[in-house]
């Protein structure tokens, strides 16, 4: 979908998207409902003669289509709006000239076909408002498919993003499907990209950047950091809340992740869960502060029923 002929099947897609996660609470309650038939065989909580009912029947019916449909307009609702999570942490000062540090992260905005551009204008206008001192991007900023016209609005919406001291980001898993357009993105969107690399902001704390832990030869956390000066404050952006023990005993002070979604659709969140150690949240690890969003956007359908669509603003306070 690169050509503006094939813009009519933006809808269509959009509709095949929504009826994914309706089918599966669909499927949901029809399995509920199997294994209440079932346990009322064997435990007889209703009789027999009132399952059989027509107004029963009718009812079951309409319940197992009209909850999955409200289901469904919670998730879109859901989707879209867009929150801010703020959370406040103390970090050693050491030789830093700062004080205080307020960052913006945001991850997985998956810009690509089906972005609605009012929605990136209303992520702007809520990013301007955070007055952020610096603005950090988790990876998974673009989707392989987009239509580059689309692109270059966005792109230019990201450009008027302002922060005293930068936009920075780091490549997720979605950055290396489809056309090799995402460096000229960032570029153009003036947000510096970390590629196992580290910059030094403001002569007051060190922020480092991983690649995505799809390439077996990055840099480990530790080899990353490890020579950095000791007196000045770590900052870390990896994709995944994955080797959080390792970054734990690294140098990093605060790490920020995305990537899990928070599994997006009940109950997928509790396999996220399973699968990672934070799916969603604050966590303190050893010394190490971890936040790890649900993102701002989604990947596939444009419905969330767990998590929230965020920005993760916070307010960093650097003590003696």
């Amino acid at each position: 979908m690169h050509d503006e002929s094939a813009s009519y099947l933006i809808p269509l897609v959009r509709f095949c998207f929504y009826t994914m996660p309706f089918m599966l609470y669909l499927f949901m309650l029809v399995l509920a409902f199997d294994i209440f038939l079932l346990f009322n065989f064997v435990f007889i909580w209703f009789p027999k003669g009132f399952l059989k009912r027509g107004s029963f029947r009718k009812w079951a019916l309409i319940s197992v289509v009209v909850i999955p449909g409200l289901i469904l307009m919670y998730g879109i609702i859901n989707f879209n709006m867009i929150r801010v999570s703020e959370f406040s942490v103390e970090v050693p000062r050491k030789s830093s000239k700062l004080e205080n540090l307020t960052i913006a992260f945001i991850s997985d905005f998956h810009i690509g076909d089906l972005t609605r551009i009012k929605f990136v204008e209303r992520f702007a206008e809520k990013m301007s408002s955070l007055n952020a001192d610096i603005i950090l991007f988790g990876g998974d900023l673009l989707e392989g498919d987009r239509d580059d016209l689309r692109i270059e609005k966005i792109r230019g919406i990201f450009q008027q993003l302002n922060a005293p001291l930068g936009k920075y980001g780091v490549f997720g898993n979605h950055e290396h499907h489809g056309r090799d357009s995402s460096h000229d993105f960032y570029r153009y969107a003036g947000i510096v990209n970390l590629h196992d690399s580290v910059v030094f902001i403001d002569s007051s704390f060190y922020l480092a950047g991983r690649q995505d832990a799809r390439n077996s030869d990055r840099t480990p956390a530790y080899e990353l950091v490890k020579n950095l000066p000791d007196h000045f404050p770590v900052v870390m952006l990896d994709h995944r809340p994955t080797d959080l023990e390792n970054v734990s005993n690294s140098r990093a002070d605060i790490q920020f992740s995305g990537h899990t979604h928070h599994g997006q659709l009940f109950p997928l969140n509790l396999i996220t869960n399973h699968i990672y150690e934070i799916s969603w949240g604050y966590r303190i690890i050893e010394n190490t502060h971890f936040f790890v969003s649900s993102g701002i956007q989604l990947w596939g359908p444009p419905v969330r029923t767990v998590g929230k669509s965020e920005i993760m603003l916070v307010q960093v306070r650097f003590t003696n």
